[in-house]
């Protein structure tokens, strides 16, 4: 039996780092479940309280949902500056706690003004992905850095996967109160699975206790902002990351909207528009982990140009169907290629930029990122009070732009010679 060890393949244990970063993406991957049970489903809620019309549901959905980001953008560099003082676990551990309690707070709103108050509470003191990623990267080596990026956005897509599903069910049964307080509860269990089983250092390091009992870094290799800027690539970097970031939560607001527009059955309206949402969610999911994986920095603005191409296409598409299983059909389409578009992103604009200052790496892209996903939902809403469908083509333009800046010749120039930077000496 000489094949017999090929039969029987075996996998060695878990290095700390990789225990740890697989846990951080767990918790990512709960928290958006209890996030996903309401997310898609805001819009609706904007009808419960009373608004009505379409063109006017449609300008307050997206104020709504933008209106978070936008804070968390606004506020993103104060918390990353505390992350550095306390460490970004606590910060994590900070967000799941503030959104539960705000969370449940919604379940009791009777106007359209509070809701749009608790979301720019919840803005101020969320910031619970971004935090959650430059952990996931810090605890593990750096040349693993584009697979651990694919596969923290791989744990906020894939829950679009289950929680819509669910969240759909559950709306059209006890309604949509109860939605979120059941988020405001589930949120308790990454919580403490962050807690108590994540211990955060930086990889191949011993945790160097200040007196604040995080990890200090020398002020000299933080670097400047302005630097980080002048950086050959990088600020181009920064626009395809706010790009791809501002496609993915355009499509929030509108997509049970365009649904209802289709003439959607309304009493199965919350269920379809989570099994669209969640359709599509598997798909970018796995385009996710699969571009991490592939992604080397001689290749990753390839991948990324071809992503981006691909979330052109099928962008523009769906503004041309007829009924809901053609966009179904269609978001799963642009999950697959455009899915994994801002993985790469991130993976482009970490690696143009020197280990030494990954912190303040991060934190700017993280940013922009949320910038983009803030101002996304506030335009498709007002793009939407005038055409729904207009949406949609205007995400296949923002797709083209990030496009065009990806093939700029600094971009090239710049990831080749990282590249070669990092390519094995021949001995």
């Amino acid at each position: 039996m000489a094949f017999w060890p090929l039969r029987r393949p075996t996998l060695g244990p878990l290095e700390p780092w990789q225990r740890n970063q697989y846990i951080v993406v767990l918790t990512v991957a709960l928290a958006h479940i209890a996030f996903d049970l309401t997310q898609p489903f805001i819009p609706l809620y904007v009808f419960e309280l009373g608004i009505t019309d379409l063109d006017e549901a449609s300008f307050w959905s997206g104020v709504i949902v933008g209106i978070g980001p936008l804070m968390g953008s606004i506020m993103g560099p104060f918390w990353g500056s505390l992350a550095d003082k306390y460490g970004r676990k606590p910060m994590v551990l900070r967000a799941l706690v503030m959104i539960g309690v705000l969370q449940v707070a919604i379940a009791f709103v009777t106007d359209i003004y509070t809701l749009v108050g608790l979301r720019v509470v919840m803005g101020i003191f969320a910031g619970f992905t971004p935090m959650a990623m430059a952990l996931a990267i810090a605890i593990g080596p750096r040349d693993k850095m584009a697979h651990a990026i694919g596969l923290v956005q791989a744990a906020t897509f894939l829950p679009l996967a289950i929680g819509p599903t669910i969240g759909g069910v559950l709306s059209d049964t006890y309604g949509l109160r109860f939605n979120f307080m059941l988020t405001g509860v589930l949120l308790l269990a990454p919580a403490a699975l962050l807690y108590f089983m994540v211990q955060e250092n930086s990889y191949g390091e011993p945790v160097r206790k200040g007196t604040s009992g995080a990890e200090k870094v020398d002020d000299g290799e933080r670097g400047s902002f302005f630097s980080l800027l002048a950086l050959p690539g990088f600020g181009a970097a920064l626009a395809i990351l706010f790009l791809t970031r501002f496609t993915d939560r355009a499509l929030t607001p509108v997509i049970p909207l365009y649904l209802l527009k289709l003439d959607t059955p309304a009493s199965q309206l919350a269920t379809i528009t989570g099994f669209v949402v969640a359709a599509g969610a598997i798909a970018a999911a796995g385009s996710s982990v699969l571009y991490g994986k592939w992604a080397r920095p001689g290749n990753t603005r390839k991948l990324l140009m071809l992503a981006l191409a691909g979330g052109a296409l099928f962008s523009g598409l769906i503004s041309f169907v007829g009924g809901w299983g053609e966009v179904a059909l269609l978001r799963i389409g642009l999950g697959l290629l455009a899915g994994g578009s801002m993985s790469l992103a991130y993976t482009l604009g970490a690696t143009l930029a020197p280990a030494s200052r990954s912190g303040l790496t991060l934190s700017t892209l993280s940013s922009c990122g949320q910038l983009g996903g803030a101002l996304a939902p506030i335009a498709a809403g007002a793009i939407g009070g005038v055409s729904l469908a207009a949406v949609f083509v205007t995400n296949a333009v923002a797709y083209l732009v990030a496009l065009g800046l990806s093939a700029l010749p600094s971009v090239a120039r710049a990831t080749a010679k990282t590249a070669d930077e990092r390519a094995p000496v021949a001995s």
